[in-house]
């Protein structure tokens, strides 16, 4: 939350309220006693909103500063403060009790000060706490964790608290099922044809475009709607494509998003030039150049952070955060660091897609392995990114030594119809989406990893770094992780073998790194993992 920040409309305010005691000595225009301080910072941006607002906090502090010193002078020389001029009285009594009043405000005044003060100069001290907090978790000291613990839990029983009260007032709000409330769409307020719903509508239905899809296009014409005016879009010229462009840049959107809002705006017209509603498209060769420094690099992660990750409390000392949702919090980015997978995939599989499959080698002998079936499979809820994405993933020796088959032959004894039952699906289906909100947070504040470029999805591009490192040939990488080639000659050859595979998969390791202990499901007296039984 930003102090002072305000939004009326699409517009962002500075919004102060001046102290009582001091709003006789602060006069708006027309020499009335001033209530609040109310000034637009003139953008719809909130970063940009967050960064103007330190220059109005300083500036009222000032005044308030200014208006203090007026307020002591008055009571100290016993003269009548500026207030009480328009409320003489005549009764001694009255005037004696105003300005007991001042004075009384005066001492509440002089210590709020003397905590603001008290506040200043413990700083120092803070800030070096809260940085000591945010380091590795194996720099800290016993009594460190203990604190970082407490200030987690105490954050896991506040979401926890929010969490209960918003599904409260959810039930309260359900009306009915007898009677539902039907939205009804305005009609535009132009006449020929709208983005929303002539187009989106029809465009959504002919290209089966998910719920999350159509959202992101539906906003992405409102946004322009908000920027450029209301008109069909037999009325959309070129020069209207470049004034949103120029508004979003100016709003603070970065160029990335920038160029993704105009993909979503081409896209929706050139469905529009398809289905004969405009001869052009006036969104053609309209983006927003990107520099090196520009581009949002990801990145593998570091051997001292994949330490980091892995030797944090999880991992350390056996904790399962709320908000980790249980066994995920353990077995997702391990996996992910082990097989290259995305976390959507991972998050979604059931018990029955780890499966041991039996296969030859090159000399025709047999052999056997474990696998995690990657697969989409509309019914059970599971989606993939494309085609490419279904693939079956060799489990790796040091996943199979963790206990993760064991683990997967657990869930499916208890019947339960997905490995991470504790993930629930947003209103996209997806399963993975909190969870990864959760994750980030984890990674930055508890963990200590603070570059922006290291995401869950790192683990991904880690994979594919040390595979390269290891000699895995490129098609089995591209095979495991589930990417395409672009080659002719890889669609008729048809994909790896099992032993391909499997071969390609144990030669996959990390320099330098140890996985951690297993779970203490599926851990031995002497710490290492039990045997698969």
């Amino acid at each position: 939350m930003c102090t002072y920040l305000d939004q009326v409309g699409s517009t962002y305010y500075f919004r102060r309220v001046v102290p009582l005691e001091l709003r006789p000595f602060l006069l708006t225009a027309s020499g009335k006693p001033r209530a609040e301080f109310k000034l637009s910072l003139g953008t719809k941006n909130r970063d940009e909103a967050k960064r103007l607002i330190p220059r109005h906090t300083i500036e009222t502090d000032r005044l308030f500063a200014q208006a203090r010193d007026e307020l002591v002078a008055a009571v100290q020389s016993a003269a009548e403060p500026p207030a009480t001029a328009a409320v003489r009285s005549a009764d001694p009594k009255e005037e004696a009790l105003q300005l007991a009043q001042w004075e009384n405000g005066l001492l509440i005044e002089e210590a709020r000060q003397e905590e603001e003060d008290r506040y200043t100069r413990r700083k120092p001290s803070r800030d070096a706490l809260r940085h000591r907090l945010r380091l590795p978790y194996q720099e800290l000291t016993d009594a460190e964790k203990d604190m970082r613990e407490i200030l987690r839990q105490e954050r896991e029983e506040l979401e926890i608290e929010r969490f209960r009260s918003v599904a409260e007032r959810w039930q309260r709000a359900e009306r009915p099922a007898s009677a539902p409330s039907v939205p009804q769409q305005e009609p535009p307020p132009f006449k020929g044809t709208a983005f929303d719903p002539d187009i989106i509508d029809k465009w959504a239905a002919e290209r089966k475009i998910e719920a999350k899809g159509i959202d992101a296009h539906r906003a992405v014409a409102r946004w322009f709607h908000e920027r450029v005016g209301d008109m069909s879009i037999e009325q959309i010229t070129k020069k209207d494509v470049i004034a949103f462009k120029d508004k979003l840049i100016a709003d603070g959107t970065s160029a990335a998003n920038t160029n993704t809002k105009l993909q979503r705006l081409r896209a929706l017209l050139n469905f529009a030039v398809a289905n004969d509603v405009i001869q052009t498209n006036p969104a053609h060769g309209i983006s927003v150049a990107i520099n090196d420094k520009q581009k949002a690099q990801r990145t593998p992660f570091p051997l001292d952070a994949l330490r980091s990750i892995f030797d944090g409390p999880i991992y350390a000392e056996d904790t399962r955060p709320f908000r980790g949702r249980g066994e995920a919090a353990y077995w997702l980015p391990l996996m992910a660091l082990y097989t290259g997978a995305r976390m959507e995939e991972l998050g979604q599989l059931r018990p029955e897609d780890v499966f041991e499959k039996s296969y030859l080698d090159d000399e025709s002998n047999a052999h056997s392995a474990w696998f995690i079936r990657i697969t989409e499979d509309e019914d059970a809820g599971l989606k993939l990114k494309n085609a490419a994405s279904q693939r079956a993933v060799p489990v790796h020796p040091d996943l199979e030594a963790n206990g993760f088959v064991r683990f997967a032959q657990q869930a499916k004894a208890k019947g339960q119809a997905r490995l991470f039952p504790d993930l629930k699906p947003n209103k996209y289906g997806k399963v993975t989406a909190k969870w990864g909100e959760w994750f980030s947070g984890h990674m930055r504040d508890e963990i200590g990893i603070t570059d922006k470029r290291l995401v869950f999805h790192s683990f991904r591009y880690t994979f594919k770094h040390y595979a390269a490192h290891v000699e895995m040939v490129e098609g089995i990488q591209r095979e495991i992780m589930g990417h395409t080639s672009g080659d002719v000659a890889d669609k008729y050859r048809g994909g790896y073998s099992e032993h391909q595979l499997v071969e390609g998969m144990r030669k996959y390791r990390v320099p330098g790194f140890t996985p951690p202990a297993p779970p203490p499901a599926f851990r031995s007296e002497n710490g290492n993992a039990a045997q698969n039984s």
